[in-house]
């Protein structure tokens, strides 16, 4: 799920130059950042983007920093990071 929605974020945000005018690849009737797609990629697209990939890593890395110690040790604690801290 998480790879998906970066995916199709991002995909909101990719344009193309066709005469003169941006539209986006996707689907190519909406103009780029005009209009409902300008709203979409300011009060959605921009905040999933920043959450998704930018927040939630940082505070999973911060927090596998912070029990570094014990994720050798605490069982319980290796089983709730699981596929974080096996790969």
């Amino acid at each position: 799920m998480y790879p998906s929605i970066i995916r199709m974020s991002f995909e909101a945000l990719n344009c193309r130059e066709i005469c003169q005018k941006w539209w986006m690849v996707k689907d190519s009737v909406y103009p780029c950042l005009e209009g409902a797609h300008f709203t979409w990629v300011v009060f959605v697209v921009t905040p999933v983007v920043f959450f998704y990939a930018m927040l939630l890593p940082l505070f999973v890395i911060l927090g596998l920093w912070r029990k570094r110690e014990e994720l050798y040790t605490n069982r319980r604690l290796r089983f709730r990071f699981g596929m974080l801290y096996s790969g």
